[in-house]
């Protein structure tokens, strides 16, 4: 189904109400919201909202490191303890801490 100008707001009413209800405050809360508003986001904001929404708004506890090197934006996100070093094969050394993408905290 192709996108209209009223099912694309209504979409984006959903979704303020949705994350404003259930997502915690974190990093990219704001700028989610921000942009479901409307308002123009810089990269590094739209960046934010992205990994936050893509990681459920943080709300599961989990580390907030994503450790998903395939993600072509993993060496831009706020909790990736190597932020911005090289992309790629580059991203392997994000994950000496010992976590693989998809491990859940013990």
């Amino acid at each position: 189904m192709p996108w209209t100008k009223e099912t694309l707001e209504a979409h984006y009413k959903q979704q303020i109400e949705q994350w404003e209800r259930e997502g915690i405050l974190a990093k990219g809360k704001n700028e989610l919201l921000a942009h479901f508003r409307g308002e123009h986001l810089s990269r590094q904001d739209a960046i934010k909202a992205f990994c936050y929404e893509c990681m459920g708004g943080y709300g599961n506890g989990a580390d907030r490191d994503c450790a998903n090197p395939p993600c072509p934006l993993y060496p831009y996100q706020i909790y990736n303890p190597n932020r911005l070093k090289t992309g790629g094969l580059g991203n392997l050394e994000s994950l000496s801490h010992g976590k693989a993408y998809g491990d859940k905290e013990s």
